[in-house]
């Protein structure tokens, strides 16, 4: 897992592209368990969510209620209009509207008016050149990444994990993509 201090940074960090160099993934926000896992007296539906500079506003509604969270996003905190005893989380997904890089991050928590489990938990990035096409796949929880050739993804109706070499964690520096894939290429020479 990459911890992260707050949810401001969070989304600043879901929102910002290590390929394209700037903020174009755009959010969505999914709340938890889904419906499939609840009884039917404890479905619960996003309605909205808006992100302003300290605030994210959440309004959900339950079989019985509507119920507008309002989560402190510097301070890790959250009030609600009413009171509720359903247990469920939210989580952040960014995906780039230009290269489709996306992250993902922990479900993070509601417990007695604080967030908890605040991280990033996967990351794919998509690096390419004019020669070669790859997927990066970074599952922090694992401590892996997972590279693949993009032509041995597309190109055969085999899952992507099935041709990919899965590795430790390597800091690549993603606002170089050239000199990423030049150090790409040489570790799949080596293995």
């Amino acid at each position: 897992m990459k911890n992260i201090e707050n949810i401001q940074l969070l989304w600043s960090y879901c929102s910002y592209c290590n390929i394209c160099k700037k903020n174009c993934r755009d959010i969505s926000v999914i709340i938890g368990p889904r419906p499939s896992f609840l009884a039917v007296s404890d479905i619960f539906l996003l309605m909205s969510f808006k992100k302003t500079k300290k605030f994210l506003k959440l309004k959900i509604k339950t079989d019985k209620d509507t119920i507008i969270l309002k989560v402190n996003c510097d301070e890790n905190t959250y009030k609600s209009n009413k009171l509720f005893k359903l247990k469920f989380f939210f989580y952040l997904h960014g995906v780039c509207v230009n290269c489709d890089s996306y992250a993902n991050t922990l479900d993070i928590d509601f417990e007695d008016n604080i967030l908890k489990n605040i991280g990033i938990e996967q990351e794919r990035l998509l690096l390419e050149n004019s020669e070669d096409k790859y997927w990066i796949s970074i599952f922090y929880q694992l401590n892996q990444m997972l590279i693949y050739k993009w032509s041995l993804w597309h190109e055969t109706q085999l899952k992507p994990e099935d041709k990919g070499i899965k590795m430790p964690i390597i800091n690549f520096d993603f606002s170089d993509s050239e000199e990423t894939i030049k150090k790409i290429n040489k570790y799949l020479l080596l293995m």
